[in-house]
């Protein structure tokens, strides 16, 4: 007998995650404490800044000096230090020499997956992965080609505005995503903050048994922040032009080589 569409079930995929092993590994079989963030959580969220999707994470404690932007926003995961945590952007090493990163100016732009991994993970990544390990991934450009934009505005002049574009099959795929992000911050005088954020992503397919990918990431941003003029206290008037600057790229070039069921070739480069 034929069965109803009543009574058909969906099929409940795996939820699968690489950063734990190195290689795409069910979470059940991972034997660790690992969360996975996906795109749309973070888009029904609105989060425009990678802390604010990982401040609620269980067993992070994050501190942030300052307003949006400003200086030193840290991660501590489990009571460790924050340069005990290893940041990888589509498995590209990102910490500053020492194992610190700040996360203060990393938006959302361009992040389809977050995996975040509990515990010391040393053997597979090294001295600065003592207490986890925090990956962020670029989609896969899929489906037929769709664009957006959003715009929003807030409190102390904070304007938002992002663009994009998707496209994919099985043979190519591309995704691109450009944010900016400007605010006078929550003081009158000198604490704008501003951020320019750019992701691409290209993918070829021409068989099951290859595949090539290039991700790149560009992020500008530029902080001001009030202090006393010199740092003498005789002179209490606000410096006007105590300003940072921050550029960062990261690219990486990856493929793929399935010669067999069983034997398979991978290549990666970053910078």
């Amino acid at each position: 007998p034929m069965k109803s569409h009543a009574e058909e079930k969906p099929v409940q995929l795996e939820e699968v995650v690489v950063t734990a092993t190195k290689t795409q590994t069910p979470v059940e079989q991972t034997g660790a404490s690992v969360t996975v963030i996906k795109r749309e959580e973070i888009e029904r969220r609105q989060a425009t800044d990678a802390i604010q999707i990982l401040r609620e994470q269980p067993g992070f404690s994050l501190i942030q000096t300052g307003g949006r932007g400003q200086l030193n926003a840290s991660i501590f995961i489990r009571g460790g230090n924050n340069d005990m945590n290893l940041v990888l952007i589509d498995g590209m090493k990102v910490n500053q020499g020492g194992g610190f990163f700040d996360y203060r100016d990393l938006t959302t732009t361009g992040v389809g997956t977050v995996e975040i991994v509990r515990g010391p993970q040393s053997a597979l990544y090294g001295a600065d992965a003592m207490t986890g390990v925090i990956q962020f991934f670029t989609p896969r450009g899929r489906g037929p080609f769709s664009a957006w934009t959003s715009a929003g505005a807030g409190n102390y002049d904070t304007t938002e505005e992002r663009v994009g574009f998707s496209w994919g099959n099985k043979l190519a795929g591309a995704f691109f995503e450009f944010d900016r992000v400007d605010t006078t911050g929550i003081s009158d005088k000198n604490n704008e903050y501003r951020n320019h954020t750019g992701v691409l992503r290209l993918d070829l397919s021409p068989s099951e048994q290859i595949e090539v990918t290039t991700t790149g990431r560009f992020l500008q941003s530029r902080i001001e922040f009030p202090t006393e003029n010199e740092g003498d206290r005789l002179q209490p008037f606000l410096d006007p032009r105590q300003f940072a600057e921050h550029e960062h790229f990261v690219g990486t070039f990856g493929s793929r080589y399935r010669q067999t069921g069983w034997i398979e070739h991978r290549f990666k480069v970053g910078v």
